[in-house]
């Protein structure tokens, strides 16, 4: 009985697409190691916040990749970069839902999140079974501050840097462009946002 409810308690902690972490599992595990240990420690003692980073990634255009190729497909492309950010992750990867996916770092403050990001994105690029399809991802990237008092803030705050990241108003940083990593890794260009609502993900046309 006990074996059972083990193995239970395991299936209810994972993914069954991509067997990674699932979104319960991801967030007992940023109460446990987050709230109860990183915020905690440093509330009660005053002592300065140990690095913790996040990475969130999310499929580029994936709706229309369901469109275009089925679902199954879709499901197969969810399932390749489950395990090619996993290998690429040094720590902990989960699956947040849908097409999003989250890389968690402990120990690394934001330039070292940040390098960590643009590896695991080289990644994704160079993985054939998704580059057979132009599959790229957006990337967010944020590192835990003092104002920050639940994990869902450090969250928020990866979302919004992808969200930011992902607009074609907002220049970037240089050297920070994560989001056309993935094309250019692969010799590609990506669309411009006009040529995104006529053209398949899987269509990222080569340079002139």
């Amino acid at each position: 009985m006990e074996r059972i409810a083990e193995v239970n308690r395991r299936l209810a902690l994972t993914d069954p697409l991509t067997g990674l972490p699932n979104r319960r599992h991801l967030e007992r595990y940023l109460d446990r190691v987050l709230v109860r240990g990183v915020l905690a420690a440093s509330h009660q003692t005053g002592s300065r916040l140990r690095p913790f980073s996040l990475v969130l990634f999310d499929v580029d255009d994936f709706k229309r990749f369901n469109e275009r190729h089925g679902y199954v497909a879709g499901d197969e492309v969810l399932s390749v970069l489950g395990r090619t950010l996993s290998r690429a992750c040094p720590t902990l990867t989960a699956r947040l839902g849908g097409d999003e996916f989250v890389a968690l770092l402990p120990g690394k403050a934001i330039d070292e999140a940040r390098e960590a990001a643009r590896h695991m994105a080289k990644a994704v690029a160079g993985d054939p079974a998704l580059s057979v399809h132009g599959v790229t991802v957006s990337v967010g990237v944020a590192a835990l501050n003092t104002g920050m008092n639940r994990w869902q803030d450090l969250l928020a705050a990866a979302d919004l840097d992808l969200r930011r990241r992902r607009s074609p108003t907002r220049p970037l940083p240089e050297g920070c462009d994560l989001r056309y990593l993935g094309a250019h890794s692969l010799g590609t260009r990506w669309p411009s946002r006009q040529a995104r609502h006529t053209e398949s993900p899987a269509r990222a046309r080569p340079p002139p």
